[in-house]
């Protein structure tokens, strides 16, 4: 589609994900439909600004392993790292924390590659030319996820989990085995598209701490991230299909008040699990009023559905199941709340280019669907979802002037509905 400079080609909006009125612009593949980098098909300002390095982190990853003579994982700022020695013994992983701006004062764009290198030996690089939307949860596992979660770093990791199937990385090592005595010197290099680099060089020194703790041995099972897994304990049937983890990961379940707890919420999935629970009798006659959710560290409910059926092999009890994509905390919450539902500009007489702006918004389960009607046709109401409320004007909507009965229906997704009803003369 060629386009000509001063074509009109859209209207910029706000609405859908958007974050403010903006043309989205992207290449894709046209066979694969995998975006492509944008900055290998246009020009932009000159970029001679270097990646910006945050810090380090190393990772003790084999059972006997130590970082800075503790048997645990060590974040390292750049100051901390540069041109510094860290003892460590045992397994080794390291991690990047960087990423960069095209301009001084810039939004941060993030960097293009990395690579590692263990004295002049390059042991792994990574380098981003196209993404396949199908391993678009796969880079939770390319970062350190827990990191993100918990300090909002986006460190990306020089080691690639088993399950990991990003088309990212030209070198792939095994993370490295330190033994007491020996020296590395090593350096991570980042680069941009324009092709400025940043280095940090640090040396890793094999020292173990006879007197530290041993690594503590995680609670739960082992879970084989290539084979399915199914659990039955605590009133909850769990069910986690070969590859839903991106390696092998302890997974514990323990009672939490109400709730049962399954996993840890730092583990990314990249497959849905499965959680299965009995159905009270108090619920049954609930039917999709009844639901699982997952409970926030806030304590609020967070819907995740649930479809309720006949437990295998009996008729008599009742199960309700519901596919869950993070670990954490489960229990099973009723929805019999309808969502609201008001005119936010109410008049008796509107103008053509007024816009009716109807608000709802839903205490739980969320808005699931709804209509609205004038003069008993079905109307194209715009959805700001962003904003919980429906707008459209009578002039788009082709009114003529007069009296009109406006009808808006809404419901959730356990079935609640809510309807009100809204007489107005429009003018000429």
């Amino acid at each position: 589609m060629p386009i000509q400079r001063g074509e009109f080609v859209a209207l910029s909006g706000n609405t859908g994900g958007s974050g403010g009125p903006h043309l989205h612009f992207e290449v894709r593949d046209s066979k694969t439909e995998e975006p492509l980098n944008p900055l290998r098909f246009i020009s932009i300002a000159p970029d001679n600004i270097q990646p910006t390095i945050f810090g380090v982190k190393v990772y003790a990853l084999s059972p006997d392993a130590q970082v800075s003579g503790a048997a645990a994982d060590r974040y390292l700022p750049l100051a901390s790292v540069k041109g510094r020695t860290i003892d460590c013994v045992g397994t080794i992983g390291l991690g990047i924390h960087c990423t960069d701006y095209v301009a001084a004062g810039g939004r941060p764009c993030g960097i293009v590659a990395y690579d590692l290198y263990d004295g002049d030996s390059l042991i792994f690089s990574a380098h981003v030319r196209h993404f396949p939307f199908s391993l678009n949860r796969h880079v939770n596992s390319h970062i350190d996820f827990a990191e993100s979660l918990t300090n909002r770093r986006f460190i990306q990791r020089a080691f690639v989990a088993p399950g990991n199937r990003l088309p990212i990385y030209d070198l792939v090592h095994t993370p490295s085995n330190i033994r007491e005595g020996e020296v590395h010197k090593m350096r991570f290099v980042v680069r941009d598209f324009a092709g400025n680099e940043s280095s940090v060089s640090f040396t890793l020194r094999g020292v173990r701490n006879s007197g530290a703790k041993a690594k503590t041995q995680p609670e739960g099972e082992l879970v084989e991230w290539g084979r399915t897994w199914t659990k039955d304990t605590l009133g909850v049937d769990i069910l986690i299909p070969r590859q839903a983890l991106y390696s092998d990961s302890y997974v514990k379940v323990a009672k939490v008040g109400a709730a049962v707890s399954v996993g840890n919420p730092a583990v990314p999935l990249q497959k849905a699990i499965t959680l299965t629970m009995a159905v009270p009798d108090k619920y049954k006659s609930l039917g999709r009023k009844l639901f699982i959710a997952r409970v926030a560290k806030s304590g609020a409910l967070v819907y995740c559905g649930g479809d309720i059926k006949p437990d295998f092999g009996s008729t008599a009890v009742s199960v309700i199941s519901a596919s869950v994509l993070s670990f954490g905390s489960y229990t099973l919450a009723t929805d019999t709340i309808a969502p609201s539902l008001r005119i936010r500009n109410k008049k008796a007489t509107l103008a053509p280019a007024d816009i009716i702006s109807i608000g709802l918004s839903d205490n739980l389960s969320g808005i699931d669907r709804y209509s609205v009607f004038i003069d008993d046709q079905w109307q194209v109401f715009e959805y700001d979802y962003k904003n919980a409320r429906l707008k459209a004007t009578p002039a788009y909507l082709g009114l003529e002037p007069g009296r009109h009965v406006l009808r808006a229906e809404v419901s959730d997704a356990c079935g609640n509905s809510r309807s009100i009803v809204w007489t107005f003369t429009l003018t000429k």
